[in-house]
């Protein structure tokens, strides 16, 4: 029989035991003096909001940054409002990366507070912090990014947000727990037994030596396929197995090392924006991949499951059945469909639930490494033939500046095109390698060349670069 839905507390047994961490808790609750001096945060005031940040990091250090920066970040979105930040998400993930900006500088002087920090495994350190956020401060580094046009200037008020109330994950980082990944002892050998089948899978295994690359190609195809990010949901978002299908999957990969979003991230960035979504695209492409390029995510991936489960004596047993189609999202090519075979169950459970639940871990656990395998082949194969970027630079008209530049790319750039005009050079480039690595290698190759040697990237949007040399 087909299963019904699982109860919440049955599927969620084995979820979370997917998701268990075996870790040593750290707590810290203690209110710590920082670098800019003891905390003060009681009184209100209107231009110095209260907000929380909660971030994760190889380091306490690292892990304060992404707090203060995720706390940053929600407040900027907050004054945008939704349809400008899905709009500028490029321009805001590069304001609020730890490259660009320390999270300290957008707080007032004294006001922000570490919470605490729990260690969630071996290499992941979480913190939580609370302070005063400078509201003009953070207008004014929207605005010198070209962030929300002129959405601020229209008033000299300085909009007026509320202090955030206190959210639920205080509790878990006091206790050193997380509730979306308590441990389960009655599912934990299954658990364990499911990620050894799929310790076979590695990220970045495939065969680059074959390819037609240079040792700096090589290595950023390998930094980027490592690196790449999935997008996960049901096919049919009101079948239940499908669902439950998607969240095991989600939860596989991000053990696996993977970035992840999933059907709730979707839906948060899809929540109103369906006039962003004509406005930037005209229809042209699906809103489903509008939305993972907006997640920045590289493969895309929809599951279909059917669950059946048996009862003899009193014993459940139960077979997964998958449909996993996998999409490159740039081009959004089909990269192919993979199903599982048949005859792989799971038996002898005293409830329905349960043998559904362990019958999709199992089902998935079998069929991961082609999942894998397929979305690493398919990003390779895009990455080879070099991803497209248009790239200005201001104030460079002649023509020897120019070849130097050109001399000084070669092995580092698939093709290039350029045009001149109005005293700007224009480049068509195929690149093997994402955004931030085409800048570095940009900057390095013009650092040299005299009247360049002071480039700097303005803004970016997308794959289109504009630099500047400040003559």
């Amino acid at each position: 029989m087909v299963h019904p839905r699982f109860t919440p507390v049955a599927f969620f047994v084995v979820l979370l035991s997917i998701l268990m961490f075996s870790c040593a808790s750290v707590p810290d609750i203690s209110h710590e003096e920082t670098s800019s001096g003891t905390a003060d945060i009681v009184e209100q005031e209107p231009e110095f909001p209260l907000i929380y940040g909660r971030g994760t990091g190889a380091s306490r250090e690292e892990a304060l940054q992404a707090a203060l920066l995720d706390g940053v970040r929600r407040t900027a979105e907050t004054l945008l409002g939704p349809a400008v930040s899905v709009s500028s998400v490029d321009q805001l993930d590069r304001l609020f990366s730890a490259d660009v900006s320390d999270g300290a500088d957008y707080f007032k002087k004294g006001s922000f507070e570490r919470l605490g920090s729990v260690s969630r495994s071996k290499d992941q350190v979480e913190e939580g912090i609370r302070g005063r956020i400078d509201t003009l401060y953070l207008i004014k580094r929207l605005e010198a990014a070209g962030i929300g046009g002129d959405l601020f200037t229209a008033s000299a008020d300085i909009p007026v947000l509320e202090d955030e109330a206190p959210p639920s994950w205080l509790d878990s980082l006091a206790s050193g727990t997380d509730a979306s990944r308590q441990e389960s002892s009655a599912v934990t050998s299954l658990a364990e037994s499911a990620m050894e089948s799929a310790g076979a899978v590695e990220k970045g295994s495939l065969d680059l030596e074959r390819l037609d690359l240079s040792s700096g190609e090589r290595q950023r195809l390998t930094d980027y396929i490592t690196s790449m990010k999935f997008m996960v949901l049901a096919e049919d978002g009101e079948d239940a197995s499908s669902v439950d299908a998607a969240s095991v999957l989600t939860a596989f990969l991000d053990m696996r090392g993977y970035a992840v979003s999933s059907q709730e991230n979707l839906e948060a960035v899809m929540n109103g924006q369906e006039k962003a979504y004509e406005a930037e695209t005209e229809g042209k492409i699906g809103v489903l991949q509008w939305t993972a390029a907006k997640l920045r995510a590289d493969i895309a991936v929809t599951v279909e499951a059917e669950v059946e489960t048996s009862n003899a004596g009193g014993s459940y047993s139960g077979e997964a059945l998958f449909g996993i189609r996998i999409r490159e999202v740039s081009g959004w090519k089909d990269l192919g469909l993979v199903r599982s075979p048949r005859g792989i169950s799971v038996s002898g459970f005293s409830t329905e639930e349960e043998a559904a639940a362990t019958a999709i871990v199992r089902g998935l656990t079998e069929i991961l490494p082609d999942i894998t395998r397929i979305s690493e082949e398919g990003v390779q194969d895009m990455l080879v033939q070099g991803i497209s970027y248009t790239v200005e630079i201001l104030n460079v008209d002649d023509t020897a500046t120019i070849n130097r530049l050109k001399d000084n790319l070669k092995g580092e750039i698939r093709s290039m095109r350029h045009s001149l005009g109005n005293g700007s050079l224009k480049l068509n480039i195929r690149y093997l390698g994402g955004v931030e690595s085409l800048e570095n290698t940009l900057c390095d190759a013009a650092a040299n060349i005299p009247g360049l040697e002071n480039i700097s990237l303005l803004y970016q949007r997308g794959n289109s670069l504009t630099f500047d040399v400040f003559r």
